[in-house]
């Protein structure tokens, strides 16, 4: 280990070895991390909600909400009221003033029961101020997330009591410009190259219930993960693949390399990207990133050429029928002791890259890894409810 860690490393003023400390971006870094840092975890799985934090008693001006039956009883009531004037009407043994009377008294009901289902699902579920207060945590080296529905005086206090178990305790100072106290109802949270985001008015839908599709809501309010758009850009853009707009364009210095190493150095960035956002992800919120990617490589094989992308088509195409196997391919046949050995290079398509990281099933052993330790077992009780309110981010 020793040796490890004593190594030099060179910058713009030439050679140096560190006499404390290990440079930013080693692979020791994150090692070290996850060992100094265990004691964080702890802290915060065990002690960060004590303290009276989820006390059930509720606070000087807090309105208890009245507890609320599974179903409403006087929904069903003139869902049966509602019934019985049907059949009625289907005696025909009626004048025409009892129909219209009949008609106008159906339409009173069927409007009572939209509204009471419209209030019904507005009702919150449970007593905010006596729920218990439960957080999701998640640490990668020295980056945090941290999701909780407490409300943000709460995480205020979480902050500075984590802030100042860091400081006392391990001897690190917790980043205030790198910590964000974010709603992410109303603005994402930032992780690991992640947005997280929550639809605000919860996860409303159509239920096909007696009969007929009606508008429910069903318990908890689920996060979702996408692309984070603009760390993405500022990394394409540094790369060079694009503007900083996003708009693709060529890498000079590739242009001077063999058309198969252009597009295998792009096929590694596309199968490399898909592969860290598949499976976490939707599906077409890759699409834009890939076109970046593909495109870039397009117009960098059309610069070598020095003519268009609709000429590298003609020239390369394949597919050229199909709007999502569109690509192009360049086919380098080697005769060695009489024997031709042929071997075809492809710009990898959307569809195909999704399809190639589907199939090496990141997703189920990165989840089966994580789910399998004992304190995070412990937190799937409340994974249905977590993320109703402000995510705390957290960085040293």
């Amino acid at each position: 280990m020793t040796k490890r860690l004593n190594y030099d490393y060179v910058d713009d003023s030439g050679r140096h070895r560190p006499s404390t400390g290990v440079p930013q971006g080693g692979t020791d870094s994150p090692l070290l991390f996850n060992i100094h840092l265990y004691d964080l975890d702890l802290f915060i799985h065990n002690e960060l909600q004590k303290d009276g934090l989820n006390s059930r008693i509720p606070r000087s001006g807090e309105v208890r909400y009245k507890p609320r039956r599974r179903g409403d009883s006087k929904i069903k009531y003139l869902e049966k009221e509602l019934t019985r004037i049907r059949e009625h009407m289907k005696t025909g043994y009626l004048t025409l003033p009892e129909i219209w009377k009949e008609r106008a008294r159906r339409f009173s009901i069927m409007r009572d029961i939209r509204s009471r289902r419209k209030s019904l699902i507005k009702m919150p579920h449970a007593d905010p101020n006596g729920r218990a207060l439960r957080i999701f945590y998640v640490r990668y080296a020295d980056d945090w997330i941290l999701l909780s529905k407490a409300n943000r005086p709460i995480c205020e206090r979480w902050k500075g009591m984590i802030k100042d178990y860091l400081f006392n305790e391990l001897g690190a100072t917790l980043a205030d410009e790198k910590t964000h106290i974010t709603d992410i109802r109303e603005k994402p949270a930032h992780f690991l190259g992640f947005e997280f985001r929550q639809h605000r008015k919860g996860r409303l839908m159509y239920a096909f219930k007696g009969n007929r599709w009606r508008l429910t809501r069903s318990p908890g309010l689920l996060v979702y993960a996408f692309p984070d758009r603009q760390r993405i850009i500022s990394r394409l853009h540094s790369k060079g693949f694009c503007e900083k707009d996003g708009f693709p364009r060529e890498i000079p210095w590739l242009a001077n390399l063999e058309t198969l190493i252009i597009i295998e150095r792009f096929n590694a960035s596309i199968r490399g990207f898909v592969q860290y956002y598949a499976g976490f992800v939707r599906k077409s919120s890759l699409h834009r990133w890939v076109y970046i990617l593909r495109f870039s490589c397009l117009k960098t094989i059309a610069r070598k050429y020095r003519s268009s992308i609709n000429k590298v088509f003609k020239r390369f195409g394949t597919n050229l029928s199909s709007s999502t196997d569109k690509t192009i391919k360049v086919t380098v046949k080697v005769t060695v002791n009489g024997v031709t050995y042929e071997k075809d290079w492809e710009l990898l398509t959307f569809r195909r890259a999704f399809e190639a990281a589907e199939s090496i099933g990141l997703k189920k052993k990165l989840t089966d890894r994580f789910w399998k330790f004992l304190f995070v077992r412990t937190a799937t009780s409340m994974s249905s409810t977590v993320g109703d309110t402000p995510a705390l981010v957290l960085r040293i």
